[in-house]
């Protein structure tokens, strides 16, 4: 008996070049993110195969980018460390990748290694295969806002003789996640009187004096909520004053004034002049419509108008029509036949024909001569007549 032994002359190959796997951020401990194949036509421990994970060659901390001067060394070895996959994953022999701690999608949203399977021949052989997994979004983040100090900011509003429109500030809030989760949106947390004096753009944070007619106070707190767009949803409260230096509010010319704004009457926040400035700049008033004629105006109508009378006036024309063809087929006529001194009433057919009858006729002079007549009306071509044996 022969027996041949195994060289170890076929490296592992893997079931695809490229594995792609998606997880969820903040998952625990171990949890199973993907799995990959390979595969040996060797026998034995030539056909043994090992996992390792290697860092994606040319791969790049975002911090490391950011570094310059004497904080480069430092940079890299963070570098080195955030690119090293085995920090963050682990892989068995059986090629389940799975997580050594929680993953953070703020700090990082997608991860690229190379995997490599070995054999245990001798010498070893091997293949490479990369693996990419991206980190999905929760919503763990909370709503904040920017530029806010944490006492309560009072924004001061001078006298003008307009109001409406006017814009008091730009509020931003911003939300560290991503999509819908990290998407803001802004609400005035007032009863109804409040939503008719301010307006609040529930997507760019812009507020406005709606009208002044119902404030009957110098000095106003407003309550605002920014939340995101999560499920569930995250919010973050703010409150701020807002104080008009012209309340008791005079009577309002008609159509209202816009108010020339002085060096020493720009819009203030917490007593500092200036501040803001860019954000209170009055939004541009729609142009006036142009005045149309009168015929501009209502040419619909008229147009419309005309239109009904035609269709009348054609309704009216083809009764006429049918009426005056009925009184020609069905009507009764008669043809009055005049001779000397005698006249005779001659009633015709509906074709049109007079309809003359012996017995309608006597042997008389009269009658002798309305036939003479009549005779001649026919050679005429004047009428058509019939002679019936009645």
């Amino acid at each position: 008996m022969i027996t041949i032994q195994d060289e170890n002359d076929h490296s592992p190959v893997f079931s695809q070049q490229s594995y792609q796997f998606t997880i969820s951020e903040n998952l625990p401990d171990n949890t199973f993110v993907g799995q990959v194949t390979a595969s040996d036509s060797d026998d034995g421990l030539n056909a043994h195969i090992s996992y390792r994970m290697e860092p994606f060659r040319g791969a790049r901390s975002e911090s490391s980018s950011h570094s310059s001067g004497n904080s480069n060394s430092n940079s890299n070895r963070d570098a080195a460390a955030s690119d090293d996959p085995n920090r963050r994953f682990s892989v068995d022999s059986q090629g389940s990748i799975s997580t050594l701690l929680p993953l953070d999608r703020e700090q990082r949203e997608k991860y690229e290694f190379v995997l490599v399977a070995s054999d245990s021949g001798s010498p070893s052989k091997s293949a490479s295969a990369t693996v990419t997994i991206s980190v999905t979004d929760v919503n763990d983040n909370h709503v904040q806002w920017v530029n806010q100090s944490g006492s309560m900011q009072t924004y001061t509003i001078p006298t003008m003789n307009q109001y409406e429109n006017y814009r008091i500030t730009k509020l931003q809030a911003l939300d560290k996640d991503s999509g819908e989760n990290g998407h803001v949106f802004y609400k005035l947390n007032q009863n109804a009187d409040y939503s008719k004096m301010f307006f609040l753009n529930e997507s760019t944070g812009d507020l406005y004096i709606k009208s002044v007619q119902e404030i009957t106070s110098k000095k106003l707190m407003l309550s605002i909520t920014a939340t995101d767009g999560g499920r569930p949803p995250t919010e973050s409260p703010l409150y701020m004053n807002v104080e008009f230096e012209g309340f008791p509010f005079p009577p309002f010319p008609a159509g209202g004034g816009r108010y020339d704004t002085k060096e020493s009457d720009k819009p203030t926040v917490n007593g500092v002049n200036g501040r803001h400035d860019t954000e209170r700049e009055r939004e541009p008033e729609p142009e006036p419509e142009p005045e149309r004629s009168f015929l501009g105006a209502h040419v619909n109508k008229i147009v419309f108008l005309s239109l009904f009378l035609i269709l009348v006036s054609l309704m009216c024309f083809t009764l006429v029509l049918v009426i005056w063809y009925r009184y020609k087929l069905t009507g009764e006529r008669s043809h009055t036949a005049r001779a000397g001194g005698c006249s005779k009433t001659i009633p015709s057919a509906a074709n049109g024909n007079l309809r003359v009858s012996k017995g309608s006729l006597s042997r008389n002079e009269c009658d002798s001569a309305l036939i003479d007549q009549l005779m001649l009306s026919v050679e005429a071509g004047i009428f058509h007549y019939s002679l019936s044996t009645n």
